[in-house]
């Protein structure tokens, strides 16, 4: 990059309050799309994240494919749904470690204090 270039920019940016109101709008909004993506990761986990913005992407491909007419192949529907299936599976083989812990932890006597193994009161 050169100084000439992003001095022109600047420049514009300040010169057209339109092109600064959506410089700005696009900031808000990806700080907001961060803020999303933490909490997602933080309320569900990042295996469960995973999954959602695969298929995010792969209804975004099916759109692109059937909305600008793209070739659609036998072989561009395999890969997709391998990816998809793929990260499925490994989401779903999760649940039933997850049942396990929460029967495990829902036992009477069960520790629900430090790691000691100790009950907190």
């Amino acid at each position: 990059y050169s100084w000439p270039k992003i001095r022109a920019s600047i420049h514009l940016a300040m010169e057209n309050p339109e092109v600064l109101q959506r410089i700005v709008a696009l900031g808000v909004v990806s700080a907001l799309g961060q803020f999303c993506i933490y909490s997602a990761i933080r309320i569900l986990g990042s295996l469960s994240f995973t999954w959602i913005m695969t298929a995010r992407q792969l209804l975004s491909v099916l759109i692109s494919l059937i909305f600008f007419g793209h070739g659609f192949s036998f072989v561009k529907l395999l890969c997709i749904l391998t990816v998809f299936a793929i990260m499925s599976w490994k989401q779903l083989s999760k649940i039933p470690e997850r049942i396990k812990r929460r029967r495990r932890s829902s036992k009477p006597g069960c520790s629900t204090g430090d790691s000691t193994g100790t009950k907190s009161e």
